[in-house]
This record gives C-alpha cells, sequence and structure tokens, in this order.
C-alpha cells in the first residue's frame, strides 16, 4: 500500500491515507447515503474487489476512522477522485466536490433506501450502535447525538427536526443521482434477494464471482434477527419497519416536509 496525503480545506491539518496501485479498469464511483445499507454495500465492495484484483479504497471511511469530517477535505480529494483505475468505497455523506468526480468517473452506483426507515435507522443507531472513532471532530460529535437521543424519543426528535442533516443529505445524493445517472440498487429489493445482488455488484466491477466467496459473503450479510436489538449494528431488516415505530401524524409530517425528496428518490408517499 502506498500513502497518499490529504489536507483538510484550511490547509491545517494532514491526514495519511492508504492507497493501493491503480488497476487497468475504469474507476468506479459508490455511493450508500447512511442508514441505506452501506456497511454491508462497502464490506462487499471490499471482498470482491480483493479476490479480483481490483483496487478498493474508501477515503471517506479512513478520513473516519481517524475522526475527520470528509467534507473538510475536498480540494485534495477531487484530482484523486478523478483518477482511474479504482473502486472508490461506498460515500455516506454527500460533498460537492463529489459532483465534478462523477462527471470524471463513468461507471457510478447507487444503493438507496426508503428515507421514513433510514430515519428511524439513524434514530438507534446513533442513540446505542453506531461506533465511535477514538478522538478528533467526529467523535464528539457522535457522543453528543448518543447523549441527546437518550433523552429524546424518535417521534419527538423527528417532530423537531433533528434529522434535517439526514434529509437534505438523502436529497443532494438523489439530486446527484439524476444529474449524473448510474446503476441503482433500492434495499428494499436486494434485501432478501443477496445472491443475485452480490452477481450484479461483481458484474459491475467487471470481476469473476467465486462461489466460495459468494458463500462467505452471504453467511455473513444475510442475516435476519428474529426481534429488535437496538445494541446491535444490525438491529432489523425487513422494510417497512416505520409503520411499525412512527404514528401516522409523524408519516405525514416527514412526507410533507420532504416530499421533493420522495419524488426524486421514486418512493411513494402513504397516502398515495
Amino acid at each position: 500500500m502506498a500513502k497518499e496525503i490529504l489536507i483538510d480545506d484550511q490547509g491545517k491539518t494532514r491526514v495519511e491515507i492508504e492507497v493501493p496501485k491503480p488497476d487497468a479498469l475504469p474507476s468506479v464511483l459508490t455511493f450508500a447515503y447512511h442508514k441505506s445499507g452501506s456497511v454491508m454495500f462497502d464490506d462487499i465492495l471490499q471482498t470482491l474487489a480483493a479476490e479480483g484484483g481490483r483496487a478498493y479504497v474508501n477515503l471517506e471511511k479512513q478520513l473516519f476512522e481517524q475522526g475527520h469530517r470528509v467534507d473538510q477535505f475536498q480540494r485534495t480529494m477531487l484530482p484523486f477522485l478523478s483518477k482511474s483505475g479504482f473502486v472508490f468505497g461506498a460515500f455516506r455523506d454527500y460533498i460537492d466536490c463529489l459532483r465534478p468526480a462523477a462527471e470524471c468517473q463513468r461507471k457510478r452506483v447507487f444503493l438507496i433506501r426508503d428515507p421514513r426507515d433510514a430515519v428511524v435507522s439513524s434514530y438507534y443507531s446513533l442513540r446505542k450502535s453506531h461506533w465511535v472513532p477514538p478522538n478528533g471532530d467526529a467523535r464528539e460529535s457522535l457522543l453528543a447525538a448518543r447523549e441527546r437521543y437518550s433523552q429524546l424519543g424518535l417521534e419527538e426528535a423527528i417532530l423537531r427536526n433533528d434529522f434535517e442533516f439526514l434529509f437534505k443529505n438523502m436529497l443532494r445524493f438523489g439530486t446527484m443521482l439524476r444529474d449524473y445517472p448510474g446503476v441503482v440498487y433500492r434495499y428494499e429489493e436486494i434485501i432478501f434477494r443477496k445472491a443475485e445482488w452480490i452477481h450484479a455488484l461483481a458484474s459491475e466491477l467487471e470481476l469473476p464471482l467465486k462461489s466460495d466467496v459468494l458463500n462467505a459473503l452471504l453467511r455473513k450479510h444475510d442475516v435476519f434477527p428474529s426481534e429488535d436489538n437496538e445494541t446491535a449494528h444490525v438491529r432489523h431488516v425487513s422494510p417497512g419497519d416505520y409503520l411499525n415505530k412512527l404514528s401516522p401524524g409523524v408519516i405525514e409530517h416527514i412526507e410533507h416536509r420532504y416530499k421533493d425528496l420522495f419524488e426524486i428518490l421514486g418512493y411513494p408517499l402513504t397516502a398515495s
């Protein structure tokens, strides 16, 4: 692994990132906003790339693990995202430099999920199960969120518009998907058909898929908890959990406030 230095946009912080030697194939940009199945998606991408000899790198994840936010490093990140020969691990946070990167890279793969389920999942994740880095701004932000949601119920947090950042993040990815179309997978369509989905991802990465690799991925990710476990990363899998967790009035609040988001992502409103 080579080392790449990313410098924050203020020119004050230098972060070392591990980068493999590029391969001979076109780069692939991948996106999965928060609570869309992004951890599973990224792990599958990384495994497929490693098994098939593709160069995989997740800049956002490496920055986060060192306590940094990805939006702080856009100037030095953009030239790297424009290079050929990489599978860029799934971006969860929308950042402005992704648009010019999407213009450079023709292969774009998105994983999206019903925003109503995403916000429910986000609440429980921030409240109990989300991994916290050992230091940095990201750690302080997550610890503050954990403290807040330990005192605040799910519906109250939504009605206070605490998750504005989450919905806006999804909308920005949605507008980018509209402007720079790519391959789109919906969580609701792949969660019970993972073998078929993994085959499709391997094809997008231009890689063969060995049966032992597929079986290992299925053993790891084809998980369906029998009941909610709020302390586990995989708390609940089945689509439509928001119907069990949110009252009709709160669902209506979400759908009215973020109507454009549902339209651009193609998710029907409850009343439609």
